[in-house]
């Protein structure tokens, strides 16, 4: 097989061939580096384009608005020039006004809508005559006169039981002796000095509202319509009847405390014997004497007049509240509640081609209900008087009830 030969490249042929491959690859970087520069430039144009594009149209409508807003001053300037009086919006505004701040000419309606009111719940409550009104703290404040009536009683009678029983199996006779401890001391003395924490209260100075000025001018006028005699308000002070009232409560004091007394004396009496003295009392006996006389001890020193005046005299407020809730028999007679709400609505036009006018408009709710000793409905009513400045009040009586049981059929 014949062997072909070939001559190898020289070092520097394979030099010059490699110098010729890094010219052609400059040349093409720099091609590329060309046609990027080219679209660059092209863009940019572009945009700059644009920009000039929309900033002109920007300004194109400004003058636009600027032409306008001109054109809108000019028809103003002419209608001032003119006198044209400037237009007030047609809105409607509501607001909280000032308490008290009733048109006079309000008042006038207002006080015939509570007079007619007054009339009806004066014949609603002349056919359940006694009656009472009073607030459900006053109504309490006599209830808890009624339990501390109840507890001092008990408190008597117990302590007494007790005293006899440990004194009948003593060999002596124990007589009570000065009791000087804080909680019986000056019970009898300087009782009503305290008689001006009964007119203490709180004061809070306000205007009344319409409501209430409402609820004062109806119990004025339910008062006059029915006599003394039948109309009790509980919240009525009558220094006689308190008087009296703080008589009966110191009164059953100076029971307990002379009751006190005795049993003391008897139970020191018997602290006095040895376990195993046979006149020494059952212990049983003793422990039931020294328990009543605890309490009987609590129940003075609560309601003690110069220790604890504001205990003594609201169970003398409550004995006077209670005095007026019942008859001669101590029986509790009807309870009267009545209630009234008012409202008044003040009105401003403001007009453009009239002078601006303010009126007024008021309503009012009446209602009342009579209940008997165990807070049984008996009769009730309700009714809305409806007026303004011009017109009479129109007094609309909505509910009543319970309904007046048919007349018997006549034979």
């Amino acid at each position: 097989m014949p062997q072909t030969t070939a001559s190898a490249a020289t070092p520097e042929e394979q030099l010059k061939d490699l110098q010729n491959q890094v010219a052609m690859l400059q040349q093409q970087i720099q091609l590329t580096n060309l046609q990027q520069t080219q679209a660059s430039a092209a863009q940019t144009a572009i945009l700059t384009a644009l920009k000039t594009q929309v900033s002109a149209q920007s300004d194109l409508d400004k003058a636009k608005a600027q032409g306008d807003f001109a054109k809108l001053a000019g028809i103003k300037a002419g209608l001032d020039s003119v006198g044209a009086p400037v237009g007030k919006d047609g809105s409607i505004t509501v607001s909280t006004g000032t308490a008290g701040a009733l048109l006079l000419s309000l008042r006038k309606p207002m006080l015939e809508g509570l007079e007619k009111s007054a009339t009806t719940v004066a014949t609603a409550a002349k056919a359940k005559l006694p009656v009472y009104v009073g607030t459900d703290a006053q109504v309490q404040s006599a209830l808890q006169a009624s339990v501390t009536d109840m507890a001092l009683t008990q408190a008597i009678t117990a302590l007494d039981a007790s005293t006899k029983a440990v004194q009948d199996k003593l060999a002596k006779k124990v007589t009570a002796a000065f009791f000087t401890e804080a909680a019986a001391a000056g019970l009898a003395l300087n009782t009503l000095v305290g008689l001006e924490k009964f007119f203490r209260v709180d004061t809070t100075y306000s205007v009344f509202d319409a409501g209430d000025e409402a609820q004062q001018t109806l119990m004025s006028m339910l008062q006059q319509k029915l006599s003394a005699d039948d109309y009790r308000n509980l919240g009525t002070v009558s220094i006689p009847v308190i008087l009296a009232q703080a008589e009966v409560a110191q009164g059953l004091l100076l029971g307990l405390k002379r009751q006190y007394e005795t049993g003391a004396a008897v139970a020191a009496e018997v602290d006095k014997l040895k376990a195993d003295d046979a006149t020494r009392p059952a212990q049983d006996l003793v422990d039931r004497l020294k328990s009543d006389l605890v309490v009987a001890k609590a129940t003075l020193d609560a309601l003690h007049p110069a220790l604890k005046p504001d205990g003594f005299w609201a169970y003398v407020q409550g004995l006077t509240a209670r005095a007026s809730m019942q008859d001669a028999n101590k029986k509790y007679v009807t309870r009267l509640v009545v209630s009234a709400k008012a409202q008044t609505i003040q009105v401003i036009e403001k007009r453009t081609w009239r002078s601006d006018k303010i009126f007024g408009r008021s309503d009012m709710q009446i209602e009342y209900r009579l209940l008997d000793p165990a807070g049984k409905l008996l009769d009730s009513g309700l009714s809305l008087a409806t007026f303004d400045a011009t017109d009479a009040p129109k007094v609309e009586p909505l509910y009543s009830f319970p309904a007046p049981a048919p007349a018997p059929a006549t034979p």
